[in-house]
């Protein structure tokens, strides 16, 4: 019996243990793709104090440098990524966990920064305080939008940037 309540007690420790490792927390977080800074808001926005999720992947974790012709409007219309396939990407990682999601009213925001070969260099995330999401769901995300995600641009003006910010709209599930 003492035996019994050993094991269920090492596995119970372990067992939470691992699961603390995967909830978004404030903090510096390892996981298998990338390292993220996790920073919660001071700002409370209806559902909470919203989490902060930076990817040590990124390139310009201090901001896109500016050109001295970056006052050449870029209209959002001259920047063209797949929104559908980014929405594919979270469905597919997120799995049948998009509809506790939906019964939680959760958002999920990203910002992309691309530069002006399509390739995409910086994620940033946004999340609810109290998400069901992971990190290990983040970095599954994160891992699959920069090998799948390119943008293209129309125009001239983009030449003249090094690189470009992409705010997508948040997906409401």
């Amino acid at each position: 019996m003492k035996k019994l309540i050993i094991i269920l007690s090492v596995l119970s420790c372990t067992l939470t243990r691992c699961a603390a490792q995967n909830k978004i927390q404030e903090g510096e977080i390892k996981a298998k793709h990338a390292s993220y800074s996790i920073k919660k808001s001071a700002m409370d926005f209806g559902k909470g104090h919203p989490y902060f999720i930076f990817s040590s992947k990124n390139k310009y974790e201090h901001g896109v440098p500016h050109t001295s012709k970056d006052d050449l409007p870029l209209k959002k219309s001259d920047i063209h990524v797949n929104e559908d396939q980014i929405k594919l990407i979270v469905y597919d990682v997120l799995g049948e966990k998009t509809k506790e999601l939906h019964r939680h009213k959760e958002a999920f925001s990203v910002w992309f920064v691309f530069e002006v070969n399509g390739v995409l260099t910086d994620t940033n995330y946004s999340l609810q305080e109290n998400t069901i999401i992971t990190t290990k769901e983040i970095d599954a995300i994160d891992a699959r939008l920069r090998a799948e995600v390119k943008a293209s641009f129309t125009g001239k003006n983009y030449l003249n940037y090094k690189a470009v910010e992409y705010y997508f709209n948040p997906i409401l599930f």
